[in-house]
C-alpha cells in the first residue's frame, strides 16, 4: 500500500480505501491480509491476469497518440520511509511553486544506481557513500499511542518500557543500543520486526507496541497526537544516521537543481551557490 501510494501520489490509507471499494464493487476478496502483509487471493490473481492485457493496450494507445513529449522529468531516488512520511506531504508546496517541473520519485533503499537515469538520491545515512552531503539530521526516541502510554506508570523508567510489546525497524539505532545507552537490561527477544520504518510507525499508531523511531518520520503522528513520548526524558533520545544527498554528477539540469535547492531549504540548510 505504501509503495502504491508513493507512485500514485496519495496516502497508503487512500490506496487501501480504493482497494476496498474495488472489492465491494466486484463482490470478491482480491487480497488476503495476514500479519500486516498483503497477498493476492485466487480471485485477485485471476482478475489481474484478465485486466493486464487491457491495461497494456491502454498504455500503448496513450503512447501512440500522446502529444509531443513534455519537459524532461527530474528523477530522484528516496528511501521509502522518508518518501512516505517526510517528502510526500511536502511535495504539494514544491509543485505549487514550480508547476512547470516534471518530477518522478523512485522509492528504493540502499545505494543509488545512476545507470537508471537518476539525477540524485536521498538515502539513509547508513547507506550513504563517503563524501555524501548530509541533508537531514535524525534522532530516535521511544514512541507509542496515547492508549498504550496509559498502561505505563506516570513517571516510567526505561525498564518499564520493556514490559510492553516492542516494535523493531531497520534503523542504525535499535532497542539493544537504546537499552545500553539507558543503562538498563537488554530488551526481550520477542516483538514485531519490520523492514521499513513507516510500517513500524503505523503499527505503533494502532497501539501494537512501542516503537524506537525517528522524529523526522513521525512529525505528523506526533503533531496529531497519534504518537506520544513513551519516556519523557531528554536522555531517552539518541542521534541516528539521518539522510544524505548523493548526486549523479556536477552538471545537473536546471530543473534538478531547482528541486535540489528546494529540498535543502525544506531541510533548513543554506542555499548553495
Amino acid at each position: 500500500m505504501a509503495l502504491a501510494g508513493v507512485e500514485l501520489g496519495i496516502t497508503p490509507s487512500a490506496v487501501s480505501h480504493r482497494v476496498a471499494s474495488l472489492e465491494a464493487h466486484l463482490g470478491q476478496t482480491l487480497f488476503r491480509r495476514a500479519g500486516g502483509r498483503l497477498e493476492l487471493s485466487a480471485a485477485g490473481l485471476r482478475f489481474a491476469e484478465r485486466v493486464a492485457t487491457g491495461l497494456e493496450e491502454i498504455a500503448a494507445a496513450s503512447r501512440e497518440f500522446a502529444a509531443a513529449p513534455g519537459p524532461r522529468a527530474v528523477i530522484v531516488q528516496v528511501a521509502i520511509s522518508l518518501a512516505t512520511k517526510w517528502l510526500r506531504p511536502r511535495l504539494s508546496r514544491f509543485l505549487a511553486a514550480h508547476p512547470e517541473v516534471a518530477l518522478r520519485v523512485v522509492d528504493a533503499s540502499g545505494p543509488p544506481d545512476f545507470s537508471a537515469g537518476l539525477d540524485f538520491a536521498l538515502v539513509y545515512g547508513a547507506d550513504a557513500p563517503p563524501g555524501a552531503e548530509r541533508l537531514l539530521a535524525e534522532e530516535v526516541r521511544p514512541l507509542c499511542s496515547p492508549a498504550l502510554r496509559q498502561l505505563l506508570p506516570e513517571r516510567p523508567t526505561a525498564a518499564d518500557l520493556l514490559a510492553l510489546p516492542l516494535l523493531h525497524s531497520r534503523n542504525a539505532v535499535g532497542w539493544p543500543d537504546w537499552c545500553r545507552h539507558m543503562g538498563t537490561r537488554a530488551p526481550p527477544a520477542g516483538g514485531i520486526r519490520f523492514d521499513r520504518s513507516h510500517m513500524a510507525i503505523d503499527a505503533a499508531c494502532e497501539g501494537d507496541g512501542i516503537v524506537l523511531e525517528s522524529g523526522l518520520l513521525t512529525e505528523a503522528e506526533r503533531r496529531e497526537g497519534r504518537l506520544v513520548a513513551a519516556l519523557p526524558n531528554p536522555r531517552a533520545t539518541i542521534a541516528s544516521a539521518g539522510y544524505a544527498l548523493v548526486l549523479s554528477g556536477s552538471q545537473l539540469p536546471a530543473e534538478a537543481l531547482m528541486f535540489l535547492s528546494w529540498l535543502r531549504a525544506e531541510a533548513g540548510l543554506p542555499a548553495h551557490g
